[in-house]
């Protein structure tokens, strides 16, 4: 059996006998006694693999000679200096090893898992290096470790814990670091990465892992605790993952997804009845009193939808008989999630609700019924349906009074207040006198602004993408049903509120009781405003120059722009006007083109200079640490200038560069490089030269 050195034991301790310090013998007759060192490979391989199967089956660590850090740095340093000599198979069988050590105790992890930085701790998915391992950075990498994990290496991790998992519910680590990975993923994702995530898992009710595109949100409990649904069809999305992340993951809403029909083949039986509470609930759903409440809750709770019931009217059904089928959106898929086909009380179909009174439990009312049907019908949110029961229940001579009880009066200052900005809602009149059409304005990201709508009327809208500030460009903002790009010339902004004269100071002051520090406060705040603006616009000057690159606008845009503006003040442009605008965009199109061409140039020129300036460490004297002009080759076979050399030589018989001893004080030109020296400062003469040339 072979034994092995006292200086190679973390490289060979479980696999071969290691001699003692004091039995040593000296190392002539090493290799007569059969000493090898360092170990061969097959013996540190076998070693690595006892080691790995040792800690991954025990959690002390019991050697005494070292900690496992101490063993890991010597095996990596063995592997660093013979990673070359190893087969494709071995190397690819190291990255499946749990090779590296990773805090405390005896917890080692693949080098696929290890990262040289990470932005948070994501144990037990991913870890960063430890630092005393990262002097063996070169074999680390070939072994797998890399800079910083990617929103896809983060996705595959969740897909192989659910392959570990299956259907089985996360421990609640695994929980909230599912969680933090997934909001990685959408923080540090691509437009590119986002269109797999269809393919991506997250955490559903019961924390089991389910594919994010068959999640929903729980909008509507009282469906989910209803009993009516087969709930083992349906995944909810986990209610630790917040709202805003199921958006940004494409997570839809119960509602959207779910859709209650009636029975196939159920025909239901309308009761013929003359009772006077059908006609009057009838009556109130026709009131145009009543609509507008409606459409200011639909208003309030963001459902793109305009109410009107004047056709609408109540019948008494015997029974009723319903049935809910789920599909996800892009999936023409339709599932049956039905438990209970009975249990409905009220439902809508064409211009009636038919309303099972013999069904109703007690407690519940025709108007309650109704109501609930109501809501469900617009997308209003069921906190509202005693409102609107009441409402429903109440007679249209006291509707008003009924809506100031409740303290919903639909022309609420505290509505108006909170939809306004609202992307895609109608300008409220208080804003409408405030905009302003300013087409060189920068717009900022999140600025709240207003554009007007194919019917011409003025729309909320909020800055996506900004831009302006120097010339006419495009800026994205969402208006409400979708996101779109406008000119700067086409987008209006908010003028600021200011008070005018010294009577409205005196009210104000009166109205709030402002002293005279407070006036002196707001005049102040009056004569900054100005300074702060113009402030705003040369700190976003620059920014603007790089956001506006992929947005240019060409010559018609411009053009169509001018027209718009005058059309503004009942201008119109006469055909030689606009050929001759037309003209002028070009010629000054065509020059802006030839000045990025003459950038570009100057670019690459000075790139080249710069290029050829790093050669200039290869024609520097050792010696001066200067550019040669007379190179010659010394006997230790290294060039230096030849005063430098020739002045070292005169009291010293060694080389400058190796401090070895010289056989002889001789030199001898180097032509070659002389040369090539020669060449160099010519050619960057030459760029310079065209450089100067082009300014």
């Amino acid at each position: 059996m072979d034994v092995f050195m006292p200086k190679d034991r973390n490289l060979v301790y479980m696999v071969s006998p290691v001699m003692l310090e004091e039995v040593v013998p000296a190392q002539v007759m090493w290799s007569r006694l059969g000493i090898t060192s360092p170990p061969p490979i097959p013996t540190v391989l076998n070693q690595i693999r006892l080691l790995v199967n040792l800690l991954e089956e025990n959690d002390r660590w019991n050697f005494k000679y070292g900690s496992i850090e101490d063993v890991f740095v010597s095996i990596f340093s063995f592997l660093q200096d013979n990673y070359e000599k190893l087969s494709p198979v071995v190397a690819d069988g190291l990255r499946n090893l749990n090779l590296v050590p990773v805090g405390i105790g005896t917890s080692c992890v693949k080098p696929t898992q290890l990262f040289f930085r990470l932005v948070k701790d994501l144990s037990p998915f991913f870890f960063e290096l430890p630092r005393r391992f990262g002097q063996f950075d070169k074999l680390l990498r070939d072994l797998g470790v890399r800079e910083t994990p990617t929103p896809d290496d983060y996705a595959v991790s969740l897909m192989e814990l659910k392959r570990d998992q299956g259907v089985l519910m996360l421990g609640i680590n695994d929980l909230s670091r599912c969680i933090d990975l997934i909001k990685l993923i959408v923080e540090e994702g691509t437009p590119e990465s986002s269109q797999s995530l269809k393919y991506l898992v997250a955490p559903n009710e019961n924390g089991s892992l389910i594919q994010v595109n068959r999640l929903l949100m729980a909008d509507m409990p009282w469906l989910l605790n209803g009993g009516r649904l087969i709930r083992e069809r349906i995944h909810i999305v986990h209610p630790k993952i917040p709202k805003s992340l199921c958006k940004q993951l494409c997570i839809p809403k119960l509602s959207e997804c779910v859709k209650e029909v009636l029975e196939e083949g159920f025909q239901p039986k309308i009761i013929i009845t003359q009772d006077p509470e059908v006609q009057r609930i009838s009556d109130m759903l026709h009131r145009e009193e009543f609509n507008s409440f409606l459409d200011s809750l639909c208003l309030h709770h963001r459902a793109a939808v305009k109410v009107d019931l004047g056709n609408f009217n109540v019948c008494y059904v015997e029974s009723l008989q319903t049935r809910f089928t789920l599909s996800y959106p892009g999936n023409s898929e339709v599932i049956d999630i039905t438990r209970e086909s009975c249990g409905a009380f009220c439902f809508a179909v064409s211009n009636r609700f038919l309303l099972a009174k013999a069904d109703l439990p007690p407690g519940i009312s025709c108007e309650l019924a109704i109501a609930i049907c109501i809501v469900d019908l617009f997308g209003i949110d069921r906190s509202n349906v005693t409102v609107v029961s009441a409402m429903l229940a109440s007679n249209h001579l006291h509707f008003n009074s009924v809506q100031r009880a409740l303290g919903l009066n639909a022309e609420s200052r505290q509505e108006d207040e909170l939809n306004r900005g609202v992307p895609g809602i109608q300008l409220f009149s208080i804003d409408r006198d405030l905009i302003g059409l300013k087409p060189l304005r920068y717009f900022s990201k999140g600025e709240v602004v207003a554009v007007k709508s194919c019917e011409g009327d003025y729309t909320y809208g909020i800055v996506t993408i900004g831009g302006g500030g120097n010339e006419l460009c495009k800026i994205s903002v969402n208006i409400g049903s979708e996101e779109r790009d406008f000119l700067t010339s086409q987008v209006y902004y908010f003028k600021r509120k200011t008070i005018e004269n010294q009577d409205q100071i005196e009210d104000l002051q009166h109205k709030f009781e402002i002293g005279s520090f407070g006036e002196k406060m707001l005049v102040k705040q009056t004569d900054l405003s100005d300074d702060s603006s113009i402030m705003m616009d040369l700190l976003h000057e620059e920014s603007n120059k790089s956001a506006n690159q992929d947005r240019s606008v060409n010559n018609s845009e411009i053009l169509s722009a001018v027209q718009d503006l005058l059309q503004l003040a009942n201008i119109s442009l006469s055909d030689n006007a606009e050929e001759m605008i037309n003209s002028n965009l070009c010629v000054h199109d065509h020059f802006s083109k030839q000045q990025e061409r003459f950038d570009i140039l100057i670019n690459e020129g000075n790139n080249l200079a710069g290029e050829l300036a790093k050669t200039a460490e290869v024609f520097l004297c050792p010696i001066t640490k200067e550019v040669m002009t007379d190179p010659v080759i010394c006997d230790d076979g290294h060039t230096y200038e030849r005063f430098a050399i020739e002045r070292w030589l005169v009291s010293r018989r060694t080389s400058p560069k190796t401090n070895q001893q010289l056989n002889s004080p001789s030199v001898i030109p180097n032509h070659a490089l002389r040369i090539a020296i020669e060449s160099w400062k010519n050619s960057i003469k030459q760029v310079q030269s065209f450089n100067n040339s082009l300014r």
